[in-house]
């Protein structure tokens, strides 16, 4: 599979599943040998529970490996707002 190609469709992937949260943060695409490692970072609503963000993980994770193959998926979730703890 062309480079471009690869891309593109981890694009797709990315963003098909960004309404369930705020956007995406950062995507990191590498590739070694025949393996591409994927890195998302989506940015998460406030609202979104522990167990919905990983659902949309291994949600995200199912459908690019069924897409390409032989990939390792890393989805992390940043929050909306940043959270500052007591000094």
């Amino acid at each position: 599979v062309p480079a471009e190609d690869v891309h593109s469709r981890i694009k797709k992937a990315v963003h098909a599943h960004t309404h369930e949260s705020l956007g995406v943060h950062r995507i990191r695409i590498r590739k070694a040998g025949e393996k591409i490692f994927l890195d998302v970072v989506f940015t998460g609503k406030d609202s979104l529970t522990l167990a919905e963000t990983e659902r949309l993980a291994n949600k995200l994770e199912k459908d690019i490996i069924s897409d390409l193959g032989n990939c390792d998926v890393v989805v992390s979730f940043k929050p909306h707002r940043t959270v500052t703890s007591p000094v």
